[in-house]
C-alpha cells in the first residue's frame, strides 16, 4: 500500500512494467502529497497512468508525434521527458467520465486553499487530469489545457 487509497499496481506501466523500485519515492510523494488529498476531497478516482517506461514513453511519443503530422500539426504532444518517466506523474479520472470537469474544479479549489503543496504541473483534459510533482516554476504550477492523449508540456 502507498497510502490509505492507492497501492502500487495502479501506477504499473501501460506496457505492464512495474515501477522500478528506486523511482517508489517519487510514486509515494504523488499519492500521498497529491492524490490523496484529491480522493478525500472528491471521493474515489482512477488512475488512467502513472509510470511510464522509457521504451513505452518513446513508443506514445512516436505514435503522437504520427498522429500529429498526419493532421498537419507540427507536434503530437507526448512529452519526450515526462514526469510519467520518473513516477512523478499520474493521469486521473473520476469514475463518472462526465465529472471530469468538475473533478478539475476540486484541484483548483484546493489549490487555491494550498492544500496541494507538492503539485507542480497541472493539466486538464476532456477525459482526465493530469497531476506531478515536478519543482513549481517561480513558485507557480505549471497549467495547461491538453487536446489529447500526451498533449502535456513535460
Amino acid at each position: 500500500m502507498l497510502s490509505e487509497h492507492f497501492v502500487v499496481d495502479e501506477f504499473r506501466c501501460g506496457s505492464g512494467e512495474p515501477v522500478p523500485h528506486e523511482l517508489l519515492p517519487n510514486l509515494r510523494r504523488l499519492v500521498v502529497e497529491v492524490l490523496e488529498p484529491i480522493r478525500q476531497r472528491w471521493g474515489a478516482i482512477i488512475v488512467v497512468s502513472g509510470y511510464r517506461s522509457p521504451a513505452y514513453n518513446e513508443a506514445l511519443f512516436r505514435a503522437s508525434e504520427a498522429r500529429a503530422k498526419a493532421a498537419g500539426r507540427a507536434h503530437g504532444g507526448v512529452a519526450q521527458r515526462s514526469q510519467h518517466l520518473t513516477a512523478s506523474a499520474a493521469d486521473i479520472r473520476p469514475v463518472r467520465w462526465s465529472d471530469v470537469e468538475l473533478l478539475g474544479d476540486v484541484v483548483d479549489n484546493l489549490l487555491a486553499k494550498g492544500e496541494l503543496r507538492a503539485l507542480g504541473g497541472f493539466g486538464r483534459y476532456g477525459s482526465w487530469i493530469h497531476c506531478d510533482v515536478r519543482p513549481r516554476v517561480n513558485g507557480q504550477v505549471v497549467r495547461w489545457l491538453g487536446s489529447g492523449v500526451g498533449s502535456e508540456p513535460g
